[in-house]
């Protein structure tokens, strides 16, 4: 079964943009709010597709503190773990 990982806009409920691991969409999420600050991804949700099921990893504040989490374990040599 293949799993990838949604980016959604909660305020249009669009998909952004698909991506193959959580570490890419984390970095992706990092940079976005390295230039537009945290504000431009506390409005964004975070979804792990696996096959016909959907499962929420996190939105709003709490994707934002993922974030956080992921960039200061990339600078500290640590890993992050979502999911179950």
């Amino acid at each position: 079964m293949d799993t990838f990982f949604e980016l959604l806009d909660l305020g249009s409920g669009n998909v952004l943009a698909d991506f193959a691991d959580i570490d890419e969409v984390l970095a992706a999420l990092r940079r976005t709010a390295e230039r537009h600050g945290q504000p431009a991804i506390r409005n964004l949700s975070l979804m792990r597709i696996e096959g016909d099921d959907q499962f929420l990893v996190a939105m709003q504040d709490q994707l934002a503190d993922f974030v956080e989490d992921f960039t200061r374990s990339t600078t500290s040599s640590s890993s992050v773990t979502i999911g179950d």
